[in-house]
């Protein structure tokens, strides 16, 4: 066969497909990670052992110190990306993450357990934002929300098994457990990413001359059209989220959403367990539930969403629902008819508006991950 004839056989290959998928790994791994504390908030020989039975306050800055150290890297941190590039910038998350977990494990004090939450919390929320100038890096505009989606999914799947992941390992384990084998596991995603991904698909010895073609001019159409659409001043730039009321309504929901979620992902095991009198072995089925449930409902709303096109009519189904929920759980008597209560709130808080149009297009304008959910 000719130089020729090979080349117009030639098919791009597809490995953005694998870096997505290394992503969604790593993704999925991080939140599993910041879950086992979650479990282990309903376990009578961690709370003894760090000195905080029945001290609620304390329990909740296991929680709190997390997401404040989460936020903080989340803006203070994620330039480093730009700086070192999204790879070694993600290589570091991890390594920091997996030092935490292993120092969780080892601790015999409160103070030093809420040390390793605040390292876990910075090296997460340095990771997340990496995922996005990955996706960015390498995935054309016309295919990157569904690259965006796919590790949204893996939140979902990850928080539902960790509920029963932890629960049967500190069932026939201990809990110190947890965290040695969360800190294990970090070596899977380590691994990949050290030997195989780089920051851009240029660097990539196995993408082809087609696929680096696909990606690249694709990008380049993308900056050229960003560039011709921006203002002159960082000003007028912001003027465009600034002055538009929906952009601040999405921004309330989905802190709204996200209160909700992080709420069921810290809060459930120690409700089902401590309020509602479920044995360890139906607490970890019942909130595994919930996030179960929210993958199927993240589908389903994102496929209907576009259909019908009205996103605002699924943002008012996910909250008037959700508010109904938390209401009505709170007033029945029945332990399980509470419990699956709880259970719907986190199906219609799961609900997904995805924000579409001029503003969701721009680089410097957007609405993160909230580091529970």
């Amino acid at each position: 066969m000719s130089t020729l004839d090979a080349q117009q056989t030639e098919k791009p290959t597809k490995q953005r497909m694998v870096l997505l998928s290394i992503l969604v790994i790593t993704v999925a791994i991080a939140y599993l990670d910041r879950s086992n504390v979650s479990v282990l908030a309903a376990n009578d020989a961690f709370l003894i052992e760090m000195g905080i039975k029945g001290q609620p306050v304390k329990i909740g800055m296991l929680m709190s110190s997390f997401l404040f150290a989460y936020g903080f890297a989340n803006a203070a941190l994620s330039p480093l990306g730009d700086y070192l590039g999204p790879r070694k910038a993600m290589l570091i998350a991890i390594f920091l993450w997996a030092i935490s977990l292993l120092v969780g494990g080892i601790t015999s004090t409160f103070a030093a357990m809420i040390a390793s939450r605040v390292m876990l919390g910075i090296g997460e929320g340095l990771h997340y934002p990496q995922q996005s100038v990955f996706i960015k890096k390498w995935f054309p505009p016309q295919e990157r929300a569904r690259a965006n989606s796919i590790p949204i999914i893996a939140q979902s799947l990850a928080l539902g098994g960790a509920m029963g992941f932890f629960t049967l390992i500190i069932y026939y384990f201990d809990w110190r457990a947890s965290f040695y084998i969360c800190s294990a596991l970090s070596i899977i995603p380590l691994y990949l990413l050290w030997f195989h991904t780089t920051d851009t698909p240029r660097g990539n010895k196995n993408v082809n001359a087609l696929e680096l073609q696909y990606i690249e001019e694709a990008l380049a159409k993308e900056s050229a059209a960003l560039k011709a659409d921006e203002s002159g001043t960082i000003w007028e730039n912001l003027k465009i989220s600034i002055y538009n009321y929906r952009y601040w309504l999405v921004v309330v929901y989905h802190s709204c959403m996200n209160m909700i979620l992080w709420g069921l992902a810290t809060w459930l095991p120690t409700y089902l367990k401590a309020q509602l009198g479920f044995s360890w072995g139906e607490m970890g089925a019942l909130a595994t539930l919930p996030f179960i449930l929210a993958t199927v409902t993240k589908f389903i709303s994102g496929f209907l969403s576009d259909r019908v096109g009205r996103r605002a009519i699924f943002g008012v189904v996910s909250m008037l629902g959700t508010a109904i929920s938390i209401y009505l759980s709170a007033y029945v008597v029945n332990h399980l008819g509470a419990a699956l209560l709880v259970i719907f709130m986190g199906v219609t808080g799961s609900i997904l508006v995805f924000w579409t149009g001029k503003l969701a297009e721009r680089r410097d304008l957007g609405i993160g991950d909230c580091g529970g959910t």
